[in-house]
């Protein structure tokens, strides 16, 4: 077969599938993985229940995931509260679920760790079994799974959600759970029509590990206009005669790399 046929045959439809399914979050603002955790886990009583195992949750989850406990229970521990990556946590985790702010702090195994759902996981299965949403087979036929949750709120614009596939990626910053659900009933009430009214709501991102977000107006216009946007952020120091406290870094730094930093620049005397 010649090159050309072959990409065409199946390189394009695998292109297509992950970047439809990876790249851009559902309009639930889940990816599939995600998705599937959730669904177990509700359907397993841990919304309102005691706490459960993670292995036997990744155990369950594999029912419709079939890619490995390690990929189920990785992204697990990012939409838990231990992990402080989210603004809004779906799972309440308890023990070591490792930090958004550390690159060295390694999370415990799944037989160690336990999980539930988050209370604001009510929020986004309410109908789930009234025909809200459609659902389709798992990879062997043999249960059901939704195609989407039925969210009560964006959630694509509360939760942060990055994604990457072929030639394409997207990173969708995240907004107060509190502007986003007043932007929502403002677009519906029609209060809200242009995007400078939308933005002026929404604010500016927030992120959980604190620190500054510099940006203009203009810019928080443009990033609702065309859904494209950069910004810069910063942490917040304390400056004492004799040290430096750091209190707050930026969201995509780890608190080893600033180490490392001063390090090398203590080494060149910088």
């Amino acid at each position: 077969m010649e090159i050309s046929q072959l990409l065409l045959a199946n390189y394009l439809p695998y292109a297509k599938s992950t970047i439809m399914s990876r790249a851009i979050p559902s309009i639930d603002g889940l990816k599939p993985v995600q998705r599937r955790i959730l669904y177990i886990m509700k359907d397993m009583g841990l919304i309102d229940g005691d706490n459960a195992k993670s292995q036997r949750i990744n155990g369950q989850v594999m029912r419709i995931h079939p890619h490995g406990d390690s990929s189920i229970y990785e992204a697990l521990i990012l939409m838990s509260s231990g992990y402080d990556g989210l603004n809004v946590p779906y799972i309440r985790s308890k023990g070591n679920f490792g930090k958004k702010y550390s690159r060295d702090l390694i999370y415990a195994a799944p037989r160690y760790t336990e999980a539930k759902l988050s209370p604001i996981c009510n929020e986004l299965f309410d109908g789930i079994k009234e025909n809200a949403v459609d659902f389709i087979d798992n990879f062997d036929a043999t249960e059901k799974e939704p195609t989407l949750l039925p969210v009560k709120f964006p959630t694509i614009l509360v939760n942060a959600n990055p994604g990457i596939a072929v030639g394409t990626s997207s990173n969708i910053p995240a907004f107060s759970l509190k502007n986003v659900c007043l932007a929502t009933q403002g677009i519906l009430k029609g209060q809200i029509k242009t995007c400078r009214e939308l933005s002026e709501v929404l604010g500016a991102p927030e992120f959980t590990t604190g620190g500054y977000l510099h940006t203009s107006e203009q810019s928080l216009v443009k990033l609702c206009e065309t859904g494209k946007g950069s910004f810069v952020l910063s942490g917040h120091v304390e400056v004492y005669s004799n040290q430096i406290i750091i209190n707050e870094i930026p969201y995509n730094t780890t608190a080893e790399d600033i180490m490392d930093h001063i390090e090398e620049h203590m080494k060149d005397n910088t």
